[in-house]
């Protein structure tokens, strides 16, 4: 009777917390909706005054860019469950930054069937913020979508193969423009003569022939330092790979550039070496 009476008090205990947790949502939702008709009240009030612009191409660029209607996203939503609760064969585990994310594999719904390429600045906010997708309670921004999707996750790895390319790209854009500081600097260097702002497949040529000139310089800067042979002992066989058993050297711009950006980020006797021969007339 006594181990009845503990299995009761355990399911009780359950269901109490299932219970504020969804008292929880509710109140969330409710407020959200409050807040919501409030900004688009104030929205329709304000018009296009709110947008403040310093020259008249600052004008042209920001007006091209701002969304003719308000979007209105069905949103997936879920229960948020407390771990403790999530059995452990359906326990998954997302790094979104420095934070380890437990939530139950068997909830975690399709991805959005969103294309973000239709509006740069959305793709953007989204990227660090947003519920498109919602796991567990919790709205997962757009750059960790692979945490519950790539192969090894064990969730819909199928749909992530249809969704991984996409993703690449929105990933070149929203990377990019993170290293501007602010929207009207990024879409001045994304416009023609004329304040005219690229098409999100200009963008994506104009920042793969970025990629591609960087890699060509910087494989240029490790076959200079080395005079040719990647293969010197300072390399310390980061341009070694293997292939089919054998053992092969990085020939690729591509290749070769990541591997020089990694050795002078992480052997400081390289870097020291580099810039005395700069100003000097020293080889590794």
């Amino acid at each position: 009777m006594s181990s009845v009476r503990e299995d009761l008090s355990n399911v009780e205990n359950h269901i109490s917390v299932l219970t504020s947790h969804i008292l929880d949502m509710k109140t969330l939702m409710e407020s959200k909706d409050t807040r919501t008709l409030h900004m688009e009240t104030q929205s329709s009030e304000s018009g296009c005054h709110n947008t403040v612009v310093q020259s008249h191409a600052e004008a042209r660029i920001v007006s091209n860019n701002v969304p003719s209607k308000p979007r209105r996203m069905t949103q997936t939503t879920s229960m948020s469950l407390p771990p403790e609760v999530i059995p452990p064969e359906n326990l998954g585990i997302a790094h979104l930054g420095q934070e380890q994310f437990l939530y139950d594999r068997t909830t975690v719904p399709s991805p959005p069937t969103v294309h973000l390429s239709k509006d740069i600045n959305w793709l953007y906010e989204e990227w660090e913020e947003s519920n498109l997708l919602v796991v567990n309670g919790r709205g997962i921004p757009v750059k960790y979508w692979g945490e519950f999707y790539k192969k090894g996750k064990g969730v819909k790895t199928a749909a992530w193969d249809v969704l991984r390319v996409e993703w690449g790209n929105w990933k070149f854009i929203a990377e990019e423009q993170q290293r501007y500081p602010d929207n009207a600097s990024f879409w001045r260097a994304f416009s023609d003569e004329n304040s005219k702002i690229f098409s999100y497949q200009q963008i994506l040529n104009r920042l793969t022939e970025h990629r591609v000139s960087a890699a060509a310089r910087d494989a240029k800067d490790a076959r200079d330092f080395f005079s040719g042979n990647l293969d010197h002992p300072l390399a310390r066989s980061a341009f070694c790979y293997t292939k089919g058993g054998r053992a092969h050297l990085s020939s690729k711009d591509d290749a070769v550039a990541k591997k020089w950006r990694e050795l002078l980020t992480t052997h400081p006797d390289i870097v020291e070496q580099r810039t005395r021969r700069i100003f000097g007339d020293h080889n590794p």
